[in-house]
């Protein structure tokens, strides 16, 4: 076995040691197409890999340009689905013109022929009554005289005769009065032309020149009141669908550079908006605007905010939205905002912060007013939080903004006016500035409103306002030396007044209007609705002391002039104080004149504020053309159209006897309920006497 074992071992080596020579002989070949190998399949790697990067990009970038291209066409096409239901309502709206004046002409021809039919009856009966006169006349006329007989044998002749002459000159006169009515209307037609011609002459603007050739601007000739609603309705209409092509789901349209501000982060203009679209009839917007409310609403932002804006726009929007509509959406969206508001009354003296964060609730006030609270902010959340806490039953919701009430009115008040500041801290007054403009105004309305949503049952609110009303007569509104013009002055830091009435301050007029027509002070209630139209006379001036027409950010009475505009105050935001004035003015006194004013003022924002995508503020009133601030305002559309609209409307809608408007004109339906059958939680923190 040993022989046989070492002899193969020997063939096993050899065999290794043959493997080992060829593999080394071959060594230096297998290495290169080793390494031919590798570089080969590196590089047709790189290659595959670049391929396939450029593929990549290529696609993402059709992708993107792909996606663009979409968002453009969707943008185009929601443009053109506008432009197509304005036409469709045009065409509508003449259709029912048409209608009107086809229903007009049958009318004036069922008329005539009532007429003829009338006259023909008469003649009849009149030739009848002869023929019977005729048949009981005496054979032996001796006794009557000629003149009687001669009459009695061609009466049927004569009357006959008469008639057809009456016909004739009936014919004349109405031939006549067609005719003048024809020269009457090509003179109309004439001098509107005219009119036109000379006004595009005059003034061109600048914004004018944006819209495309062919562009047909509204004109409006001294229309019927239907017709400026219907002018009031387009110009609300234009603002809308502006912001819906460039700013949907965002707070404001930017109209001149097409974009928009984002500064709540709340879709503020549409909420602002929603009982604005339901008073003027926009159902399938006012759909649109709730469902977007619905699903794409949130306030789980991680973002502060400003507690009083949010309040007024944003919780006063939903709520009016509820009243109208009665959709639950509106009142869960409420209480939702409205639990994260009220986290910024947690001070230690219950005074509301003027910021609060969405998420964390933490309030703050601003470092400009040395951390004190603003009157005007503190003041005008009552309504909202009273209305939620009613209408979701938790008294909870109103007892904190209530309290502030009480607070204020525990305070020094010397003749009922109050400094603008307020610390949270201490809950001291903090100097001397008073303002029934900015930083005051709307919380001496709310003392007045809050009297009239309970129903007039809390009579503390009554007294609150009476004081006031009183301190603001006898100390804050003087009169210009000229023309004897009453405007509610201001009381500046070091204690003396400035001769000086904002635009903010015009809703003042509106307030002692209405406060005089409920007679809440019964001894002075004509004296206050005077007042009222004094103080909004004065506003009017102030707009047609413009070179727009349009009322400047402030005006001034220096030296015991008119009307003064500084250049500081020259600018004019849409603000809808002045108009506010004049919607109350006239549903309480029905003079025509505020009617007249309404359209002035509605005519020269169209003119000078419209724009081809949207309405923006202006920065000078006082010059022509204007310039633009690129911001439509939400107030714009809930306030100053909203406001414009009603005046032109009958007084059934929105009277003034069954709503509340807060201080952002969404009217809150009057709560009826007895006073004794509020929880009593609740009635422990009104201001009771």
């Amino acid at each position: 076995m040993l022989p046989t074992n070492t002899k193969n071992i020997r063939r096993v080596k050899k065999s290794v040691n043959t493997m080992y020579l060829d593999w080394k002989r071959w060594l230096p070949f297998n290495s290169a197409c080793g390494l031919i190998t590798f570089t080969v399949i590196i590089s047709i790697s790189f290659i595959l890999g670049f391929s396939l990067l450029r593929v990549k990009s290529q696609f993402e970038i059709e992708t993107y340009l792909l996606k663009n291209e979409r968002n453009e066409l969707r943008s185009l096409l929601r443009k053109h689905n506008l432009e197509r239901q304005q036409i469709e309502q045009v065409l509508v709206d003449s259709q029912m013109i048409l209608a009107q004046r086809e229903s007009t002409i049958v009318d004036l021809r069922d008329t005539i022929s009532g007429k003829d039919n009338l006259i023909n009856k008469l003649y009849d009966q009149t030739l009848t009554n002869n023929l019977v006169n005729q048949n009981n006349v005496p054979q032996n006329n001796n006794n009557i005289p000629n003149s009687f007989q001669n009459f009695n044998s061609d009466k049927n002749d004569d009357i006959k005769s008469i008639i057809e002459k009456e016909l004739e000159e009936q014919r004349k006169r109405d031939e006549k009065i067609k005719l003048e009515q024809e020269a009457f209307d090509k003179a109309m037609e004439a001098k509107r032309i005219e009119d036109a011609k000379k006004l595009s002459n005059q003034r061109q603007f600048k914004w004018q020149e944006d819209f495309p050739e062919g562009t047909v601007l509204p004109t409006y000739d001294d229309p019927s009141v239907a017709d400026k609603r219907d002018a009031v309705k387009e110009a609300f209409l234009h603002a809308w669908n502006s912001y819906k092509i460039h700013a949907w789901g965002k707070d404001e349209l930017k109209p001149i550079s097409k974009s928009y501000s984002n500064w709540l982060d709340l879709g503020l203009t549409i909420v602002d908006s929603l009982d604005t679209l339901w008073i003027m009839d926009l159902k399938e917007d006012f759909k649109e605007a709730r469902d977007w409310i619905a699903e794409s609403l949130t306030f789980n932002k991680n973002r502060e905010i400003s507690l009083f804006e949010t309040v007024i726009r944003e919780l006063g929007g939903l709520l009016s939205a509820y009243e109208f509509s009665k959709d639950k959406v509106f009142l869960t969206q409420a209480e939702d905002l409205g639990k994260r508001l009220l986290k910024g009354f947690e001070s230690e003296t219950g005074l509301p912060y003027a910021s609060i964060h969405l998420t964390s609730g933490k309030g703050k006030s601003p470092s400009w007013t040395g951390g004190a609270s603003i009157l005007s902010e503190m003041g005008t959340v009552q309504l909202e939080f009273l209305y939620l806490a009613y209408h979701m039953n938790k008294p909870e919701y109103a007892i904190k903004p209530l309290d502030v009430f009480k607070h204020l009115d525990s305070l020094d008040t010397p003749n009922g006016l109050y400094p603008l500041y307020v610390h949270p801290r201490t809950g001291n007054f903090q100097g001397k500035e008073i303002s029934i403009g900015a930083l005051g105004d709307s919380f001496y309305e709310y003392e007045l409103k809050l009297w009239l949503f309970t129903n007039k049952q809390v009579d503390g609110y009554r007294r609150m306002y009476e004081e006031s009303a009183e301190g603001i007569i006898n100390v804050m509104i003087h009169e210009s030396d000229d023309r004897h013009l009453q405007y509610v002055d201001q009381i500046n830091r070091g204690g003396r007044f400035d001769n000086r009435m904002e635009h903010l301050t015009c809703f003042a007029g509106g307030m002692f209007a209405l406060g005089g027509w409920h007679n809440i002070v019964p001894s002075e209630a004509s004296k206050h609705i005077s007042i009222g139209g004094n103080v909004t006379e004065t506003c009017h001036e102030s707009y047609a002391a413009t070179a727009t027409g349009i009322g400047p950010e402030y005006f001034e009475f220096k030296n015991g002039g008119s009307v003064q505009v500084p250049s500081r105050g020259r600018h004019y935001l849409l603000r809808p104080e002045t108009v506010e004035s004049f919607f109350i003015l006239w549903r309480t006194t029905h003079d025509p004149k505020y009617r007249d004013w309404a359209w002035q003022a509605f005519q020269a924002i169209n003119e000078h504020c419209r724009t081809p995508n949207g309405f923006s503020g202006i920065n000078d009133v006082d010059a022509v053309p204007t310039t633009f601030d690129d911001t439509q305002q939400s107030f714009f559309l809930a306030e100053t159209l909203k406001y414009l609209y009603l005046i032109f409307s009958p007084d059934e809608l929105i009277p003034l006897d069954k709503y509340v408007f807060n201080t952002e004109a969404h009217p809150l339906g009057i709560i009826e309920e007895p006073l004794e059958s509020y929880p009593q939680e609740l009635q422990f923190h009104f201001v009771l006497t």
